[in-house]
Formats: C-alpha cells, sequence, structure tokens
C-alpha cells in the first residue's frame, strides 16, 4: 500500500480532490520519488476544469488521456518512446 506520510503527500491530500481509487494513485505518483510542482499544478488545474488539457504532440494523447497530458508512470513513459 500507499505511504501519504510526507509533508508534501499530506498538503497533496488536502488540495486535490479524489473520487476514486486511482486519483490516489496519481496523487502518489505526483510525489514520489521527487515532488513534480508543474505536473502537480498542471493536472490540478485541469481536473477542476480551469487549465485545458494540453498534449505536446498529437500523438501523446493515447498515452496521457487518463492522466490529463501530465505523464506521470513509468510505463507512459515508456509507451512515449
Amino acid at each position: 500500500m500507499f505511504q501519504v506520510e510526507s509533508r508534501a503527500q499530506m498538503a497533496c491530500c488536502r488540495a486535490m480532490l479524489r473520487s476514486s481509487f486511482y486519483d490516489l494513485v496519481v496523487q502518489v505518483a505526483i510525489i514520489r520519488p521527487a515532488h513534480c510542482w508543474k505536473n502537480d499544478a498542471s493536472l490540478h488545474a485541469a481536473r477542476q476544469g480551469k487549465e485545458a488539457v494540453a498534449y505536446a504532440h498529437p500523438s501523446l494523447k493515447p498515452v496521457l488521456k487518463r492522466t490529463l497530458g501530465v505523464p506521470l508512470f513509468q510505463e507512459q513513459l515508456l509507451r512515449m518512446r
């Protein structure tokens, strides 16, 4: 299971409105292994409808659609090659 005990994780818990287990997975991925502040802000804004989902290239849409255009998982990076 995930450990959500660091200050960054707890702050993200308060900021991110989760509606599913996958949302928790995304939250943990944003922070570990190192926090990506830009990705965090982009993901939150896209989830709240404040920012349009953007892809660096149209071919990345199938890979990054579920994480709203933000690469979070190693599997996504492998598929982006």
